[in-house]
């Protein structure tokens, strides 16, 4: 039976013997073959998976950098908002950061009337490190009361 659009061949079955394509003994790879494409693929995965885990690594390293330069500003937000009486420096821990804050007067010479003035200027420097001798220095000047 033929088909009437086209007639192609493929579309109905033909009683003409064919002739295969192969030959005998070549119907698959040889061992050689399966070997070397086996070879050729562990390296592609080796190296795939070789820059995953560099990105990996890399995720990580920023995130934890992120994380610190998160607690510094907080840190510098917290020491430099209300005082009352001259502030202290302090350390701690957060997790795997270690944290420390030093408030130190400042040059005198950057205030308009040093000797006339109740207020006193104070340096106050953030210092978060964490593994890999890794660390955030933040640092910033505040006025604050002169009685210590």
């Amino acid at each position: 039976m033929k088909f009437a659009s086209i007639g192609l061949p493929v579309m109905y079955p033909s009683n003409r013997n064919h002739k295969k394509h192969t030959l005998k003994g070549q119907q698959g790879f040889t061992l050689l073959e399966t070997l070397t494409a086996l070879t050729i693929a562990a390296f592609a995965l080796t190296a795939l998976f070789q820059n995953f885990s560099t990105g990996l690594r890399a995720v990580s390293i920023t995130d934890d950098h992120t994380q610190a330069r998160l607690l510094a500003r907080a840190l510098l937000s917290e020491h430099t908002q209300g005082w009352t009486k001259a502030p202290k420096s302090e350390r701690g821990k957060y997790n795997n950061f270690a944290w420390e804050v030093s408030i130190n007067q400042a040059d005198a010479s950057l205030l308009v009337q040093p000797a006339k003035s109740k207020w006193k200027l104070y340096h106050v420097a953030v210092r978060v490190s964490w593994q890999n001798n890794r660390e955030i220095h933040l640092d910033t000047l505040k006025l604050g009361p002169g009685n210590e």
